[in-house]
């Protein structure tokens, strides 16, 4: 019993990273929040006035 509760864990576990890892790069492009530093601009342009 032990050793299917340890298999259906890490079974779990395993397709939840994959799952989130497949998915966020999508649902971030929809709701248009930067995947990059390099599509944000400067760092100016994001926090003005902070860099000096």
């Amino acid at each position: 019993m032990r050793d299917e509760i340890v298999v259906v864990t890490f079974a779990v576990v395993g397709f939840s990273i994959v799952v989130q890892g497949l998915t966020i790069p999508l649902l971030l492009r929809r709701t248009g929040i930067p995947l990059t530093i390099s599509e944000r601009g400067p760092i100016e342009s994001v926090r003005p006035g902070v860099a000096t």
